[in-house]
């Protein structure tokens, strides 16, 4: 007579299905360079202030970052706007320490013209 599986081997198994059907459905394969959060859906409301504020000023640093790194736009727009992005962050402009230090420096040197 055959012997019945342990239940701690019917667990091992189920959890191994999960795992491999867990890697089969995850997301983030499919991330964009430089996209760091699943994309919204076309009707949520962030989502469109912030694409309408990229068309409106293609500059803007909040824009760029939110449409990167939530995979706003197809690849093509998404490389160019990747490419700005990695320049800002280069030069600190995500960075409020960054942000913080820049601006002492500043007000020392003005400090320093005015005495």
């Amino acid at each position: 007579a055959e012997e019945p599986t342990p239940p701690w081997e019917l667990i091992k198994a189920r959890q191994a299905k999960d795992e491999k059907l867990s890697e089969e459905f995850d997301q983030r394969k499919k991330f964009k360079p430089g996209q760091r959060y699943p994309t919204p859906a076309a009707a949520e409301a962030t989502r469109a202030f912030y694409e309408s504020l990229i068309i409106e000023n293609p500059d803007s640093r909040i824009a760029i970052k939110f449409c990167v790194e939530n995979g706003i736009f197809a690849m093509d727009r998404h490389t160019k706007l990747h490419k700005k992005y990695e320049k800002l962050r280069a030069k600190g402009a995500f960075s409020v320490s960054q942000q913080i230090k820049r601006a002492l420096e500043r007000k020392s040197e003005q400090d320093s013209r005015a005495a």
